[in-house]
């Protein structure tokens, strides 16, 4: 999309259910759309003028693959250059104008010396920093008794209930858009007042649902059935991440968007649109096409849909490791042990996140000089790939083989260290994938422990809660090991915060993680699937170390990323710079 002459707004909407049809005249002929789309067409009409709106649906052939994928690769610039991004919520329902009056209302409750830019997105003092801190609870607190339960169920519902917030494609088309006007039935919002009630409902859903669930009945529901103590309200707090991906995403590139940030945010929007559902598998990459920095998409084909969507995610992965001169994108696979139709090195989009990387653990991807180091160092030991792209051969040291695994439930570690254990099956897509378990350690009886000299407002960073987490345990396992393990930087936030918060945050830390254990005496933080023989390794150009299954023929199956103790950030680097002053140090590493 070339001209921008004309001015238009671009339609960010739901598809919905493609066999309830709605049947439209355009330029004089019968034409079928999503009942969705049409009751959105229909509330959209301006009474006396002319609309101008792009709608993907009519504007792309959706019978035309070629049409289709040319058209996928532009979106972005028709959402970026449109006046402005319509957002179709819905049609009226669950109360939703009385949740936009309310949303309307705890807006302007806050001081308008918080509004910033030309949206009025609220922020207290610094602009780069979001509403939700502990300056915004007395404004929400005041909200917060009987006679408001009413209002704040339209408002979780408006978020809870819709579809919209779930799909991937809305998270590009708001991300890009110049100006945002969010609609739903006759009434209308800026995203000003939608991103305050998001930040709200983020920071205060469970506080509001315990508020409702305590003050039925409830009158004017507007739900199928009567909320009571038999039938307690339930709001599904992933919501909350899907508006957080949302605030937090807009708000990065209104406010540090430039060329080079693209390729440092790719990991996170990928992370943050896994989360999402789409009808096609393949949009899991091709729907934030627009976000992903160009020297990325340069290394792609052009879209395809009937290209097998394995394909897509192969070529993905080898152009982000061109692209980038980084190996981080291997430490996303977190399938290995129960993926069949994909090299394991290469991520499966279409499942559900597992278990949080070591780069969100030990600060996202490092810093800026980490990232630039370990890129310039990849410059010299490039990768290679087979020609189908199934197998990559990277160079790296070995650190050691497997001896010990579930450390933490060894006897007189930790003895009173439970797992609690969840059967997942994916619901992301419609294959049929093995279920798998996903473990967090039960640490409530260890909470002192774990915080020691902490300050009891203090937040620790992800580093900080895996490294307490290691030295707890090896401090019961093996005290005098301590003294030899360079001490991590401490830096703390402060925050309000709670024993609760804690512990949960060293619940994320742990999931779907074991301790184990090498012949080089490495203590680390692992995929729970790690087996005693694995190999312990850092690859130059990954700022995480990882696991290797050794196979026949002397190829790898990839494990994946793990946290090693006193072995992170700058200490990996002066280790890296020790091994290629001597080449016979480095190894090559081929996976499959």
């Amino acid at each position: 999309m070339q001209c921008t002459c004309i001015s238009y707004e671009a339609l960010s909407y739901c598809w919905g259910d493609d066999t309830q049809i709605y049947s439209m005249t355009l330029n004089g002929h019968t034409f079928e759309i999503s009942n969705a789309l049409g009751q959105g067409l229909y509330y959209l009409r301006l009474p006396d003028a002319v609309r101008i709106l792009w709608v993907d649906a009519i504007c792309i052939n959706q019978n035309d693959i070629d049409d289709k994928g040319k058209q996928v690769s532009q979106m972005a610039q028709v959402y970026r250059h449109a006046q402005r991004v319509v957002a179709w919520l819905g049609v009226p329902r669950w109360n939703s104008s009385l949740a936009l009056d309310f949303a309307e209302t705890l807006y302007a409750s806050f001081p308008e010396n918080w509004r910033r830019g030309t949206e009025g997105e609220l922020a207290n003092g610094d602009p780069r920093r979001r509403l939700g801190d502990e300056h915004s609870v007395p404004v929400i607190n005041q909200f917060m008794h009987k006679d408001h339960a009413r209002e704040w169920l339209a408002l979780l519902n408006l978020f809870g209930k819709r579809l919209y917030w779930t799909r991937a494609w809305i998270f590009q088309e708001i991300l890009l858009a110049k100006r945002l006007l969010f609609v739903c039935g006759p009434r209308s919002s800026t995203w000003g007042v939608v991103q305050a009630a998001m930040e709200i409902v983020r920071t205060s859903a469970r506080q509001a649902t315990d508020l409702i669930n305590n003050s039925h009945p409830i009158p004017d529901q507007d739900t199928l059935y009567p909320i009571n103590q038999q039938n307690p309200y339930f709001f599904d707090f992933q919501v909350t991440e899907l508006m957080l991906g949302v605030v937090e995403g807009r708000h990065y590139m209104k406010n540090y968007f430039n060329e080079e940030s693209l390729s440092n945010t790719t990991e996170r929007w990928l992370e943050l649109i896994n989360i999402r559902g789409c009808k096609y598998p393949h949009d899991r990459i091709y729907g934030i096409f627009g976000l992903i920095s160009p020297s990325i998409t340069s290394q792609m084909l052009p879209p395809r849909y009937d290209w097998p969507v394995q394909e897509v995610f192969k070529q993905f992965a080898r152009a982000y490791i061109l692209g980038t001169n980084s190996l981080n994108i291997l430490c996303f696979s977190h399938h290995s042990d129960t993926q069949w139709d994909l090299p394991s090195w290469v991520l499966d989009w279409r499942r559900d996140v597992r278990l949080a990387t070591v780069h969100d653990i030990a600060g996202v991807v490092g810093t800026r000089s980490q990232r630039a180091w370990h890129a310039t160092a990849l410059a010299s030991h490039l990768p290679t790939f087979s020609s189908e792209s199934s197998r990559i051969s990277v160079r790296g040291i070995r650190y050691g083989i497997v001896k010990h695994v579930r450390l933490e439930h060894e006897p007189n570690i930790l003895p009173q260290v439970t797992k609690m254990k969840f059967t997942i099956k994916d619901t992301h897509c419609d294959e049929v994938y093995p279920t798998y378990e996903r473990e967090w350690w039960d640490l409530k009886d260890y909470a002192a422990e774990m915080l020691g000299d902490a300050p009891p407002d203090s937040k620790m960073l992800g580093q900080e809660r895996a490294s307490t987490l290691l030295r707890v345990l090896l401090a019961r396992r093996d005290p005098s090991r301590l003294t030899a393990i360079s001490q991590e930087r401490q830096t703390w936030c402060t925050k309000p915060n709670n024993l609760d918060w804690a512990l949960m945050s060293m619940l994320s830390v742990s999931k779907c993680r074991t301790a184990i254990e090498t012949d080089g005496l490495d203590v680390a933080l692992a995929p729970m699937w790690t087996k005693p023989g694995d190999i312990l390794c850092q690859f130059v150009g990954c700022t995480a170390a990882v696991i290797l299954e050794p196979l026949n023929g002397g190829v790898y199956k990839f494990i994946g990323g793990c946290y090693v103790l006193g072995k992170m950030g700058d200490v990996t680097i002066k280790i890296l710079e020790e091994a290629m002053m001597m080449p016979e140090k480095l190894e090559t590493f081929t996976l499959v």
